[in-house]
Order: structure tokens, then C-alpha cells, then sequence
């Protein structure tokens, strides 16, 4: 549904996807709009005429529209398996596109040896061309898990965090303009939540942290 600023309806499509729960969109440079619906990259012109639709190659959280207008999106790769035996329910990757959704990488980060797990939840284009991304290792402990990429999708650190949590998840990532990161996410533990803001500094190690409420949890609903 595209609304004007007050909200009312200016058109609305209807599609056919019926793909997963993880999807995100945004407006794109050129006024149009993407797409990234489980595994697939959907480009809309103004008017939310389709474009085309690209295979993602694994199911996308998230994503962003890069500097030279391609897309970066970030997700997970689904029960991966060495000789059909499942090592891993899903194993964090990062997908890269020109602007037409054609695939220039994709780069998945896990271990075939002991299955480490994650999935990846947000993205952003850091100011050396790079990436950072953030989401939640589910193995061998449930941590943020932040990961520093170059330009071309190589990993060059990797930083987890648990605050005292059984659960911790790691929901957005954004480059702070003195060249660290701020991290949102959330600290679960015997049906109690706390939500956490956490700033680290270029090289991932941790500034600071805040968790809210300070003194107490947020009860999980059933």
C-alpha cells in the first residue's frame, strides 16, 4: 500500500508471495521500492508496478541499498548439511546485488566442523565501503554476534556479546559518525526480558552499555 503523507491510499498491489515471515523494504534512489521476501528480491517502479524478481539464495532479514546502487541484504542459509548430516539449523550469510538484483557474492559465516549457528538481522554500509552487520549466534551460546566486513564480503572481525542473558539477540546495527557502531537488540532469561542498547567502538570491543529497565524486566508474553 503506498499512502500519502497524511495517509491516505494513493494504490495498492496485491502479490502472490506467500514466502516466510522475514521481509523488508524501503524506497530506493530512483523512487521505486525493493523487496527482500524470504529468498527472493522484488523491485517495484513508483507506481508498485513489479521490475523484476531475483532469487536471493538464502532467506534475507534485511537489507540496504549500497553506494552504487546495487543491494546488500543479510540473513541465513537453512540447515546446512556435510554428507546429508544436518550440522547447523542456519548459518549467518550476507548477499550482495547490483542494481539490477544480479548476484555479484554471497558470504556465509559458520563452521562445517562444529556447526556453529547464527542468523543475521540488520546491515549497514560502513564509511570505508565496508559492512557491519549484527544478529545472534544460536551456538554454542545465544549471543549478539557483530561482524565487520570488507567491500567484497570478507570477514574481518567478529565480536559476540551475552549480558548475563540465557537468550541474547542482536536486532539493528548502524555506523556512529565517530566511526563506531550503535546496537540495539534484547536480553532474554527465564521468561524476562531486557532490551539493550550497545555502543562499541571501530574495532567492535564494547564503549558502553545500557539495558532497559536498569532495575528490573519486561515479562514475556505467553
Amino acid at each position: 500500500i503506498k499512502t500519502n503523507s497524511i495517509g491516505d491510499t494513493l494504490w495498492t498491489r496485491i502479490g502472490d508471495d506467500t514466502q516466510g515471515l522475514h521481509n523488508d523494504g524501503f524506497q530506493t534512489v530512483d523512487n521505486g521500492y525493493i523487496r527482500f521476501l524470504s529468498d527472493t528480491i522484488l523491485k517495484y517502479d513508483e507506481f508498485g508496478n513489479i521490475l523484476w524478481g531475483k532469487k536471493g539464495y538464502m532467506h534475507a532479514h534485511s537489507g540496504i541499498q549500497t553506494t552504487d546502487n546495487g543491494f546488500v541484504s543479510v540473513g541465513h542459509v537453512p540447515q546446512n548439511k556435510v554428507n546429508n548430516n544436518k550440522i547447523a539449523d542456519a548459518f549467518y550469510s550476507i548477499y550482495k546485488t547490483d542494481s539490477l538484483g544480479d548476484s555479484l557474492w554471497m558470504k556465509v559465516i559458520g563452521n562445517s566442523i562444529n556447526g556453529i549457528e547464527g542468523s543475521a538481522s540488520s546491515v549497514d554500509q560502513t564509511n570505508d565501503g565496508g559492512y557491519i552487520t549484527v544478529g545472534t549466534k544460536h551456538s554454542p551460546t545465544q549471543d549478539i554476534w557483530l561482524i565487520k566486513f570488507d567491500s567484497l564480503g570478507d570477514s574481518l572481525w567478529s565480536k559476540s556479546f551475552n549480558f548475563d542473558s540465557a537468550y541474547c539477540k542482536g536486532s539493528f546495527v548502524q555506523q556512529t559518525t565517530d566511526g563506531g557502531y550503535i546496537i540495539s537488540g534484547r536480553g532474554s532469561n527465564n521468561g524476562c526480558t531486557q532490551l539493550v542498547l550497545l555502543k562499541t567502538f571501530s574495532d567492535g570491543n564494547i564503549e558502553w552499555v545500557k539495558m532497559y529497565p536498569d532495575n528490573g524486566c519486561i515479562v514475556d508474553a505467553p
